[in-house]
C-alpha cells in the first residue's frame, strides 16, 4: 500500500509494505528528480536573460562549466554582468562527487548578492543543469525562495528519515549522506536492529525482513 502526498510535502510519509513489494519500491521512494526537488523548496522559474541581463546570443545553448569558468570569454562576460548587477556566483557543484537522492546527476550554481557570505546567506538564484540521455540539459534558472536555507535544500538531497515496523515494534532510521544509516530510538538497538548500517547493509535488512517502511521525509 501506497499513500502519497505532494512533490511539495517530498512525499512524506510514504508508506511501503515489503511483504508485498521489493525493496526497490522503498529505494525509489527515496529518490526524487531535481524539479521535483526544486519544486519542494519554492524556488521558481525565471528568465535567466531578463534577470541576469545577458544576451540571449551570445549565451543561447551555454554550459555551466563554460560560463563559470574564470578563464572563458563567455566565463568573463557572465562574471562581467554579474558584477555590474551587485551579483557574484559560487563554485560550480557536481552531484556526482557526493551521495544523493536524485534520480540523475546534476551541476549546479548559485547567484548571491556580493556582499553575501557564501554558504552562509541565502542565495537570490540557481542554475542548474542535469545529465539525461548521455548529455546536458539545457540550462534552467530559478529565483530561490527567500526563507529556504541552503542546509534546507542541502537536506532534501542528502537526508532521509524512515519508520520501519516490524511486528510490534518500530525502529527510526535517518542518514545524511545516503550511505550510512544511524537508529534514533537508541534504546531499541538490538542484534537485528543495530546503531549503524551501511547503506547495502541496511537494504539487505529491510529486503529480508519482509517489513512496512514509513518514509517521513
Amino acid at each position: 500500500m501506497k499513500k502519497i502526498k505532494t512533490y511539495n510535502q517530498f512525499k512524506e510519509s510514504l508508506l511501503i509494505d515489503l511483504s508485498l513489494q521489493d525493496v526497490r519500491d522503498l529505494l525509489e521512494s527515496l529518490n526524487i528528480w531535481h524539479d521535483a526537488l526544486l519544486l519542494s523548496i519554492g524556488a521558481k522559474p525565471a528568465n535567466i536573460y531578463d534577470e541576469l541581463k545577458l544576451d540571449p546570443e551570445r549565451f543561447k545553448d551555454i554550459q555551466l562549466d563554460i560560463i563559470t569558468d574564470d578563464n572563458s570569454q563567455l566565463g568573463i562576460e557572465f562574471i562581467n554582468s554579474l558584477t555590474s548587477l551587485g551579483l557574484k556566483k559560487s563554485t560550480l557543484e557536481n552531484t556526482d562527487y557526493s551521495n544523493t537522492f536524485l534520480n540523475n546527476s546534476c551541476r549546479f550554481v548559485f547567484i548571491y548578492k556580493s556582499n553575501s557570505y557564501e554558504n552562509l546567506e541565502i542565495p537570490s538564484w540557481i542554475l542548474i543543469q542535469s545529465f539525461v540521455n548521455d548529455k546536458w540539459s539545457p540550462i534552467e534558472f530559478y529565483e530561490w525562495d527567500k526563507d529556504v536555507t541552503l542546509k534546507k535544500f542541502d537536506d532534501k538531497l542528502t537526508s532521509r528519515t524512515v519508520e520501519i515496523n516490524d511486528g510490534d515494534d518500530n525502529y527510526i532510521y535517518v542518514t545524511n549522506n545516503a550511505n550510512e544509516w544511524e537508529l534514533q530510538n537508541v534504546e531499541k538497538e538490538n542484534d537485528v536492529y543495530k546503531r549503524l548500517f551501511r547503506k547495502q547493509e541496511f537494504e539487505d535488512l529491510v529486503n529480508n525482513r519482509k517489513v512496512k517502511i514509513d518514509v517521513l521525509g
